[in-house]
């Protein structure tokens, strides 16, 4: 496999890479926004529950029960206050993943465009170095054809010549 074939697959595989990460950023935030809309629900409903509960036991209950009912109220109100908590907390760490994973988005993007960059050096490189190599084919071509033209031999004494007017003109001194 070339150096090429190697650098797209790596941009193929950072590009899928790329794509997962943004699904699974974007499963998390809508899992967290359900257990945090939960929480709060679940919250409002203990909220709920201890004010129905009071006004129940206030009509029916005598005085020496009614201090186990605001006792009931107030580790309600607790419960309530801290699920409320809960929910900021996971609301707060479900943020902080959130720029986690952008960071992660945007690191995935940055490789990507350097080998972006890099493919594209290769390739310049490649097309420079076929360039080069054409151009030594030509002169070589050229030199075949003034040998077999008899403008190009090798001198008698060693050597290259070029032959002029039937005479030899060294040329490598």
């Amino acid at each position: 496999m070339s150096l090429e074939q190697k650098l797209e697959q790596l941009i193929k595989d950072i590009g899928l890479l790329v794509g997962k990460v943004e699904q699974r950023a974007k499963i998390t935030e809508q899992n967290n926004a359900k257990a945090i809309q939960s929480m709060t629900q679940l919250g409002q409903s203990v909220g709920g529950a201890t004010q129905e509960i009071q006004r129940i036991t206030s009509h029916t209950l005598s005085s020496a029960i009614q201090k186990p009912v605001e006792s009931l109220n107030h580790d309600l109100k607790i419960m309530r206050d801290s699920l409320i908590d809960n929910a900021n907390d996971v609301e707060k760490h479900m943020q902080e993943s959130i720029k986690k994973l952008k960071r992660i988005v945007w690191t995935a993007m940055s490789a990507f465009a350097l080998a972006g960059v890099v493919v594209l050096g290769a390739s310049i490189y490649a097309i420079m170095q076929a360039n080069q190599k054409l151009k030594q084919a030509v002169w070589v071509g050229n030199i075949n054809t003034a040998v077999a033209n008899g403008k190009l031999a090798i001198c008698a004494d060693g050597g290259l010549c070029a032959v002029v007017n039937g005479k030899q003109l060294r040329l490598d001194k």
